[in-house]
């Protein structure tokens, strides 16, 4: 699963499978040619075969989406996110359940968190002190509905989270990590168990 870029860059999806052959991932009915970066951008697949992502219209507006195993492809919207070039909704992961997990940017351009059911019920999360910004990356929910990812303070710092499926949320920053505006801690893939695992980036001075 990825994208590429053809000659006007615009973005395709493509799923190649164990056989080579290339399964090429469009909106219906969109014609892209702005040469500003629309198009459908794959982030995550499950094993059922879903592919979550992002699709970014002739706006460039962000919009979540879904394509399902057989070919369908549904997108969605965070209810709350601007209708704005560079701002709307991006989906970043799905796990086994077909559970969607991203982000939205506001009117102030501040992101929040959300996940999505499989029947499509959306809930929007922030974490505690995040003052500019709550958000999820690829792989970073699993089967269990637990979320990872990063939220930045009020000076720009980022920390690591954990939330719970009920909501809890578990914060950390990894040792030797830069403290300042765009440094700090961001949490990546999180395993099953409880604890946490998986992958931690650490942002440097």
């Amino acid at each position: 699963m990825g994208y590429y870029l053809d000659p006007n860059l615009v973005a395709h999806g493509f799923l190649l499978g164990p056989d080579g052959h290339f399964t090429i991932i469009n909106a219906p009915g969109k014609s892209l040619a702005n040469d500003q970066g629309e198009g459908i951008y794959p982030t995550s697949i499950n094993d059922q075969g879903e592919v979550a992502g992002q699709f970014v219209d002739a706006n460039l507006i962000s919009h979540g989406f879904i394509r399902y195993p057989d070919g369908r492809l549904s997108l969605f919207d965070v209810r709350g996110a601007v209708p704005g070039a560079g701002q709307g909704t991006v989906g970043a992961g799905i796990n086994s359940q077909g559970e969607v997990v991203g982000y939205y940017v506001d009117g102030n351009g501040a992101d929040h968190g959300f996940v999505r059911s499989c029947d499509g019920v959306i809930t929007i999360f922030d974490v505690p002190g995040a003052g500019q910004g709550t958000m999820t990356y690829e792989k970073s929910i699993n089967a269990a509905g637990e979320i990872s990812g990063s939220y930045a303070d009020s000076s720009g710092l980022e920390h690591g989270f954990v939330r719970a499926c009920n909501g809890s949320i578990v914060t950390f920053d990894a040792p030797g990590a830069g403290v300042g505006q765009s440094f700090g801690t961001q949490g990546g893939r999180h395993q099953c168990g409880g604890s946490i695992h998986g992958i931690l980036w650490q942002l440097y001075q």
